[in-house]
């Protein structure tokens, strides 16, 4: 992850992988929660992903130099949502279903 200016930042995932996906994420606001949005735009080789959507919700923690990723999981929040106006009530309506974001990723800061 690099900052591209104070609010923004290129995410690579898998890092260091020839099909990395490489996307924009920033911060917002969405049910009352900070949540990250991530936008993929593609590989290496301009490949988008292979579902066609770019858009992608999660939460955050930070400690350290440790920082625990959880996306939003499509099983409780569906992913044909059209608009911003809908994927907040849907969080809201899930806000205390223990299942609403996937498993915890954990990633570490790199020594180099």
């Amino acid at each position: 992850m690099l900052p591209l200016n104070a609010r923004e930042y290129l995410v690579s995932y898998p890092a260091g992988t020839e099909d990395a996906m490489f996307g924009r994420a920033c911060l917002c606001r969405v049910a009352e929660r900070t949540m990250v949005q991530i936008e993929w735009f593609g590989t290496a080789r301009g490949d988008l992903p292979n579902d066609q959507r770019v858009y992608q919700y999660g939460v955050y923690s930070v400690d350290g130099e440790t920082l625990t990723f959880q996306l939003l999981n499509s099983d409780v929040v569906s992913k044909d949502i059209k608009s911003a106006e809908e994927l907040a009530k849907a969080i809201e309506a899930n806000r205390e279903n223990p299942n609403l974001f996937k498993e915890k990723m954990v990633f570490r800061k790199s020594a180099d």
